[in-house]
């Protein structure tokens, strides 16, 4: 079954300056609007996308300030892009729009690093009802994905990596 793809209605800025949001609706050369969420979204056209990245920064760089101010902690990192004649720089932003655990059963499985205080005798007992097992080498606690999940531990929880023997 194919999809079809919704219609695109192309009129210029001067013939609607205040668009109206539809599913898609190119309204000048350089926008498109699309509906999101009830509400319009401005995006720039796929133009943009045939850029090279000139540089990434990540705050709390010098070109990440006026966008860490904007958007707080969600902000990843800036990315200054430049088209192929080199005559448009186009700034983008990473941000985090969504946190949630994984509920597959591969990250319930997987070996975790989690560091547990020793003066913390209670969350200790609780990882090794759970089945944790203690790494001196690591100075650190290994133990299920599903066991960091349940213990609210996700915050201190590292990749476990194999050691060579």
């Amino acid at each position: 079954m194919s999809r079809s793809k919704p219609p695109v209605r192309r009129t210029t800025a001067a013939a609607e300056p205040h668009p109206t949001p539809r599913t898609l609706e190119v309204w000048s050369r350089n926008h498109a609007t699309a509906k999101v969420g009830g509400v319009a979204a401005s995006t720039p056209s796929p133009e943009w996308r045939q850029t090279q990245v000139n540089k990434t920064m990540w705050p709390p760089a010098n070109g990440t300030i006026r966008f860490a101010a904007m958007h707080g902690p969600e902000l990843v990192c800036v990315r200054y892009r430049q088209d192929a004649c080199g005559l448009h720089r186009y700034t983008t932003i990473e941000l985090v729009v969504e946190t949630a655990p994984v509920r597959s059963s591969k990250a319930k499985n997987q070996q975790l690093d989690v560091p547990i205080a020793y003066d913390e005798t209670e969350l200790r007992n609780q990882a090794k009802q759970l089945g944790a097992r203690w790494n001196a080498a690591k100075r650190a606690w290994e133990m299920s994905g599903q066991a960091v999940q349940q213990l609210g531990l996700t915050d201190r929880a590292s990749r476990s990596k194999k050691e060579n023997r």
